[in-house]
């Protein structure tokens, strides 16, 4: 248009809003589909994760709880018993359920060594 005309297509738009007619570039539409996705609900994955210990399941819970909320994995507790914690959660899709298994597995100690096993598409992962 400037070449053709002289007048760069901002100015134009800019005297049409100037005058309240509604006028939009391509870079104002693509910023108005950015802030409409942002209000858009995450996507996550959902599984089943069971953390097994010798002993002590009820001491190993805030520490397990504290590695899913460190991850932003939201966490309904299903069953809990002296060895098993078993876990409904939903893993935000960009987070790389690996590492959330990893940080699980830390938590072990020479005294209790602890498995963690998620039923879904992640893989399982065992500490001794």
């Amino acid at each position: 248009m400037e070449e053709y005309f002289g007048v760069v297509p901002c100015t134009l738009m800019s005297m049409s809003s100037n005058k309240l007619n509604p006028a939009a570039c391509e870079t104002d539409i693509v910023g108005a589909l950015a802030i409409i996705e942002s209000f858009a609900p995450k996507s996550s994955k959902r599984f089943e994760v069971h953390v097994k210990v010798e002993k002590g399941a009820d001491k190993l819970r805030p520490k397990v709880e504290a590695v899913f909320a460190q991850f932003r994995v939201d966490f309904e507790l299903r069953t809990t018993a002296e060895e098993t914690l078993s876990y409904e959660v939903q893993v935000p899709f960009e987070t790389d359920v690996e590492r959330v298994t990893d940080s699980l597995l830390l938590l072990h100690s020479a005294v209790a060594p602890i498995a963690a096993r998620w039923s879904g598409p992640a893989r399982c992962g065992e500490a001794n």
